[in-house]
């Protein structure tokens, strides 16, 4: 069995997140904040670490991600995620932070609310930027 990854920022808890550019580990927003005052360097995951087609980065965009069919059909089918989606705050939510010149701000008050983290964080495991 495999232990679970500790925080590399404040190396106390166990990591439940990557960051999308480096894929350093981190436990909480306040450690992705504190991540993300020091520049870092993109790195590409090893080759064998997701099955092909799964998850890509795309090159002019180091947030944004190709999602294969049997992911979104995956994310689609979660009960959890559904029941939260269905709610218009979301749904409005979600479209704002797509369309947003900085995406990382305009999602950033979002993660105060704590039902938006649970979102965030099933949508996350879903498409393997964190683990269960």
């Amino acid at each position: 069995m495999v232990g679970k990854k500790i925080c590399e920022v404040c190396t106390t808890n166990e990591s439940n997140y990557k960051c999308p550019t480096c894929f350093l580990p981190f436990c909480s927003v306040a450690c992705s904040r504190v991540h993300k005052q020091t520049p870092c360097e993109p790195t590409r995951p090893r080759e064998n670490s997701r099955p092909k087609g799964h998850v890509e980065e795309e090159e002019d965009d180091e947030d944004r991600v190709i999602i294969s069919e049997n992911v979104l059909r995956t994310i689609g089918s979660n009960k959890d995620i559904k029941r939260l989606i269905s709610q218009k705050r979301f749904r409005d939510a979600l479209l704002r932070v797509d369309g947003a010149k900085d995406r990382r701000r305009a999602l950033e008050p979002l993660m105060a609310d704590p039902e938006f983290v649970v979102l965030a964080d099933l949508l996350l495991q879903q498409i393997g930027f964190s683990d269960p």
